[in-house]
């Protein structure tokens, strides 16, 4: 079983006490949380490799780029992006049809415009105080030294930040962006 979320941050609302219930169900009982980490550009790679061997469809020079530049490894949205592009778009679905770069980008387009649950899910989690306390701060470039790390691993456990060689970075900036301004930021930091 695999959520975005995990158990212990679900939440019950009670309608009779009018108010919320944490720690879930008494059968909501988990052994441990995993998640899976993002694809390397070569994961990737093998991944689309993958269903080439499987169909004939190859990808051009420069598909499996774009497919990197708009997922940077996220497993969600290497494997949607693939699905997308090779059988959900209807002009792609011949094998014989060489993928290109630009299918990708209009693939990653019909994810968004569609509001894809993963996508959707993740704009929904943008709205939250813990996830604007850790966004907000990288998005507006301010000090995050007072930052609580149980809320920082909650946003990178949601995919939308991850840990890289200099720090903290965005993850999936062009996706985010399309779903938060900086207006939202404003009211977490106070005037900027």
């Amino acid at each position: 079983m695999c959520g975005i979320r995990d158990v212990r941050d679900y939440r019950i609302h009670s309608d009779r006490e009018k108010k919320i219930i944490t720690g879930g169900s008494v059968f909501n009982i988990k052994a441990k949380s995993l998640r899976l980490g993002d694809f390397t550009k070569e994961e990737t790679k093998i991944l689309y490799q993958s269903h080439t061997e499987e169909t004939g469809q190859i990808f051009a020079k420069g598909a499996l780029d774009a497919v990197w530049e708009l997922s940077e490894g996220q497993p969600w949205l290497v494997n949607a992006l693939g699905y997308e592009v090779c059988y959900e778009m209807k002009a792609n679905r011949d094998p014989s049809l060489v993928i290109t770069p630009e299918m990708i980008y209009q693939a990653g387009e019909n994810l968004i415009m569609r509001r894809e649950t993963h996508i959707d899910q993740l704009a929904d989690k943008l709205k939250e105080e813990r996830v604007k306390r850790v966004i907000c701060p990288m998005l507006l470039g301010a000090d995050m030294e007072e930052t609580r790390q149980d809320d920082i691993q909650y946003i990178i456990d949601l995919g939308l930040i991850k840990k890289s060689s200099s720090g903290l970075q965005i993850s999936n900036i062009k996706y985010l962006m399309r779903y938060l301004n900086e207006r939202n930021c404003r009211g977490a930091q106070g005037s900027v």
